[in-house]
């Protein structure tokens, strides 16, 4: 089979599909495009997906040239080799492509979290209905998808799949006060993020009540030497711990700090409030307010179809703004505030229990060829 994820977290839900995959039929064998934890399932790299993800238009321009080669190798490898499934996972710069050539080839071609044409590019619709199937990760997909002409099925949410419905609804926080903060899973991200983050952390550590406040950074482990060459130095010096598991972060945490994205959906799974930012570059930004079809950035107020978390982009993305809403929060203690925690609720409800990983191998391999 060839697989494609090109994202942090399309790395994650790729690992768990392989392994579904394996458990459920013997001698599968993965070529494609992948990040650490797919390639630790022995996947054979086409390509490395951290030399290929990049935040906004201005920021991807570097990754250009990579991201061609990487093209040219995949459909080489589709033409000549023929695999017996394609498996795309979000990443639609490259797997929008990848999915044009390998229905062209007669290859099933299966999209996992297929690109959220209902937020924009909505043109891009017309291309998905190509693939055997949408496996989409937000309820509300499947409808919209359908009612476009695409099969789609709903297979929950990765997030959900990591835990136990008994492990969410009894999530044990840290005894003292602590904050995660989660910069996001793109070098461009980090770079932008960080900037405004240390910052952050001095106004809470000269805050009287906040002196004794646990700072936890996380970041994926793919990025790990990245992260500790550029920013391990100042985060010694200010004293704050690195994790290389958000989730894990997000669980012990009073409250957090999360670049737009999954951690985002995450945190409100494990009931963590969070102040929801992101940054890229002016270009990138003004390019991309012409084009969303949405009234919110962040997936839990997208879901809800109102703010219960609060939303700073771009210049609203600092130190200060981001310490007034932390405060909000740090007045309810380890709690969420009452909307918040309602909101929370519906979620986990709406998002329900479905097996992810599972739920995406049984469609996969039960399907015709």
């Amino acid at each position: 089979m060839f697989i494609s994820a090109g994202e942090a977290s399309g790395d994650v839900m790729g690992a768990y599909i392989m392994e579904a995959l394996q458990n459920s039929k013997e001698n599968i064998q993965f070529a494609g495009v992948g990040g650490a934890r797919m390639r630790s399932q022995d996947l054979k790299a086409l390509a490395h997906a951290e030399s290929l993800s990049a935040a906004g238009i201005v920021e991807a321009i570097p990754r250009i040239p990579a991201a061609v080669r990487t093209f040219i190798r995949c459909t080489r490898y589709l033409s000549e080799k023929r695999p017996e499934r394609v498996i795309l996972i979000d990443f639609p710069e490259m797997n929008m492509r990848i999915l044009r050539r390998s229905v062209f080839h007669g290859i099933s071609t299966f999209y996992v979290s297929p690109p959220q044409v209902w937020a924009w590019r909505e043109k891009r619709l017309k291309h998905l209905r190509l693939a055997r199937a949408l496996l989409c990760i937000l309820p509300f997909e499947k409808d919209y998808y359908t009612s476009g002409g695409a099969a789609a099925f709903y297979v929950g949410h990765p997030a959900v799949g990591r835990m136990e419905r008994e492990e969410i609804d009894n999530i044990s926080k840290d005894p003292r006060p602590s904050l995660a903060i989660l910069p996001g899973s793109r070098l461009s991200e980090i770079s932008a993020h960080m900037k405004i983050l240390f910052p952050l952390v001095k106004l809470l550590r000269e805050s009287y009540e906040l002196k004794e406040l646990s700072i936890i950074v996380a970041v994926a482990p793919a990025i790990q030497e990245y992260f500790e060459s550029h920013f391990g130095q100042r985060i010694r010096e200010l004293g704050l711990q690195v994790e290389y598991d958000g989730m894990k972060a997000l669980k012990r945490a009073w409250w957090a700090v999360v670049a737009s994205g999954t951690a985002s959906l995450e945190a409100s799974l494990v009931r963590t409030p969070s102040v929801i930012i992101y940054r890229i570059s002016p270009i990138s930004y003004a390019v991309g307010r012409k084009m969303i079809r949405v009234n919110y950035v962040g997936l839990p107020n997208i879901l809800l179809g109102r703010k219960i978390l609060p939303e700073l982009l771009q210049n609203n993305a600092n130190p200060q703004f981001i310490f007034e809403h932390l405060k909000h929060f740090m007045k309810y203690g380890q709690d969420a505030p009452p909307d918040v925690e309602e909101g929370f609720s519906i979620i986990r409800d709406m998002l329900g229990n479905r097996r992810f990983s599972s739920q995406v191998a049984e469609i996969i391999l039960n399907a015709a060829p």
